[in-house]
């Protein structure tokens, strides 16, 4: 997946995963790589649940594939969106030219 935002945005790519366990606790592992990524003091390029707080600790500026991960519950029904982002609720992330 490749996110390209060139203006302050919270820009994203989600999945849903269903067939969790209902309430759950899993490992979210994932890979990043970024390309003068700008968090602008704000939140830069990140993995998360979507509709939540839960996120993995942000990245910014150039940097090669970088591991992250997050612990997290699955909801009560088993299911979750797991994003890719760059930015955050509020907050806004660009890739500086």
């Amino acid at each position: 997946i490749s996110i390209d935002s060139t203006a302050a945005n919270d820009a994203r790519f989600f999945q849903e995963i269903t067939g969790l366990e209902p309430n759950g606790w899993y490992t979210l592992h994932g890979w990043i790589k970024g390309l003068n990524i700008n968090g602008n003091g704000n939140i830069g390029s990140n993995l998360c649940i979507l509709d939540t707080w839960n996120r993995t600790p942000q990245l910014s500026g150039t940097f090669d594939w970088t591991e992250v991960e997050m612990d997290f519950q699955a909801s009560a029904t088993g299911s979750v969106k797991i994003a890719c982002r760059l930015g955050f609720w509020g907050s806004v992330g660009v890739m500086s030219s």
